[in-house]
């Protein structure tokens, strides 16, 4: 199975990716390799969608009231 690469993804679709690692690692008792493997792409999964919330974030922030974008200073 070919894993996309994170950085490509939105963040609905990290988080949906997430939300199932989270019910995989819950669920199974499987192999710890692969568990260990799962783990660690769900780490990058909650960091990319942290940097995804935090460019949203500081883009609102940027927002004037005539909605154009000022530089934060």
């Amino acid at each position: 199975m070919s894993e996309t690469p994170i950085e490509t993804l939105s963040y609905e679709q990290a988080l949906q990716e997430l939300e199932a690692v989270v019910r995989q690692l819950e669920g199974e008792l499987g192999n710890l390799d692969a568990s260990v493997n799962l783990y660690a792409r769900g780490q990058q999964l909650a960091a990319h969608c942290a940097q995804l919330l935090a460019q949203a974030e500081q883009r609102v922030q940027q927002l004037g009231p005539d909605g154009s974008l000022n530089p934060l200073s």
